[in-house]
C-alpha cells in the first residue's frame, strides 16, 4: 500500500512540475510594429504650417519695403555726400529758381528739366529727397512725378507744385498710397495731428514742417485746396482715405519751422510692426499656435490613459 502511494506522488509531481526539453528554441521576443501617422494628422500639419506661412507674408513684405526704402535712402545719400559743395550750390540755385517760376517771377537763369531737377548726374534715379514722420517712425524716398511706378515706390512729388527746398510763398505737395498690403506707404499719415512735425531731406539738407491743418475732400477740390499762400512756406501729404474705399484725399498741411536735431529722430516704433495690416495675422498665427498647442497636449493626455487602462 505505501509503495503504491509512493508511485502516486512521484507521478504527481511529474505531473505538476512537467519536464524541461533543454533542447527547445527560447521564444522570439515581441516587436512592436513601427508608429505611422494617419495622413489625416499629415495633412492637418501640413495646413498649418502653409496658413503660418500666408500669416507671415504681409509682415514680411512690410519689413522688406521698409528695408528697401532705406536702401534707396541710403544710396541717394551717398549721392549728397559724394557731391563738391559746387555741385549741390547749382542743384539748390535751380531748385529754387524753378520755384519762383511757378510763383510767376523771373527764375533769373535756364531751367533744368524737370526730372532733372535734384538729380544730379542721375538719369536712371527719379528720386529728388524723402520725407520722415518722426511721429510714426516713417520714412520714404521721394520720388518725380506720381505716376504708379514711382507711387509703388515711395511717395510722389506733384509736379505742378513746389521742389523740396523750402520758399516763402510756395506749397510742395506728396502724395503716396494707403491700404496696400504690400507696404505701409502713408498708412499712419492720418495718425498726425495739429504740432506734429515731419522733414523733408533734400540735398542733405532738413526742412521742418509743423502740421497746421487736417482736412478730408473730395478728389476734384484738391487742387484749390492746394494753392499757395503768400507769407507762408507750406508742405502738404497727400493720400487716399477712408482706407480700402478710396473715396477721398487726406490733406496734412505743415508749415515751416525751425529744425531741431531731437526732432528728426526716426526711432523704432511699434507701428512699424503693428499695425493695420499686421495685428490681424499676428492673431492668427498665435490662435494657430495656441490650438496646435492645446491638441497635442489632449492627445497626450489621451495616450497616457489609454497605457494606464491596460
Amino acid at each position: 500500500m505505501g509503495r503504491l502511494k509512493k508511485q502516486a506522488d512521484s507521478s504527481a509531481d511529474k505531473l505538476a512540475g512537467g519536464t524541461v526539453d533543454s533542447s527547445a528554441a527560447p521564444p522570439a521576443p515581441r516587436t512592436r510594429a513601427k508608429a505611422t501617422t494617419p495622413w489625416p494628422v499629415s495633412m492637418c500639419r501640413a495646413v498649418i504650417v502653409l496658413g503660418l506661412l500666408v500669416c507671415l507674408w504681409p509682415v514680411a513684405t512690410d519689413w522688406w519695403g521698409a528695408l528697401e526704402a532705406r536702401d534707396v535712402i541710403d544710396r541717394i545719400e551717398d549721392t549728397y555726400d559724394a557731391m563738391a559743395d559746387p555741385a549741390r550750390l547749382e542743384c539748390l540755385a535751380q531748385a529754387r529758381a524753378w520755384n519762383a517760376s511757378l510763383r510767376g517771377e523771373d527764375p533769373g537763369m535756364e531751367l533744368w528739366d524737370y526730372r532733372h531737377q535734384l538729380t544730379w548726374n542721375s538719369t536712371t534715379d527719379s528720386m529728388m529727397a524723402w520725407v520722415e514722420v518722426p511721429k510714426v517712425s516713417l520714412r520714404l524716398p521721394i520720388f518725380h512725378g506720381t505716376g504708379e511706378a514711382e507711387l509703388m515706390a515711395g511717395a510722389g512729388h506733384v509736379e505742378w507744385s513746389a521742389l523740396p527746398v523750402g520758399g516763402v510763398g510756395g506749397r510742395c505737395v506728396l502724395t503716396a498710397h494707403s491700404g496696400m498690403q504690400t507696404a505701409r506707404m502713408f498708412d499712419d499719415v492720418r495718425k498726425l495731428e495739429e504740432g506734429d512735425v515731419f522733414i523733408l531731406r533734400t540735398l542733405g539738407e532738413p526742412y521742418a514742417y509743423r502740421v497746421c491743418d487736417v482736412r478730408t475732400c473730395w478728389p476734384e477740390d484738391v487742387e484749390g485746396l492746394l494753392r499757395p499762400e503768400e507769407g507762408r512756406d507750406l508742405c502738404t501729404l497727400m493720400t487716399c482715405t477712408p482706407l480700402g474705399v478710396n473715396s477721398h484725399r487726406l490733406l496734412v498741411t505743415g508749415e515751416r519751422c525751425e529744425y531741431e536735431e531731437s526732432t528728426g529722430d526716426v526711432a523704432a516704433d511699434a507701428s512699424i510692426f503693428l499695425n493695420w495690416r499686421t495685428i490681424p495675422f499676428l492673431v492668427a498665427i498665435a490662435l494657430v499656435i495656441l490650438i496646435t498647442l492645446v491638441a497635442y497636449l489632449l492627445r497626450r493626455r489621451a495616450a497616457r490613459a489609454r497605457r494606464n487602462t491596460q
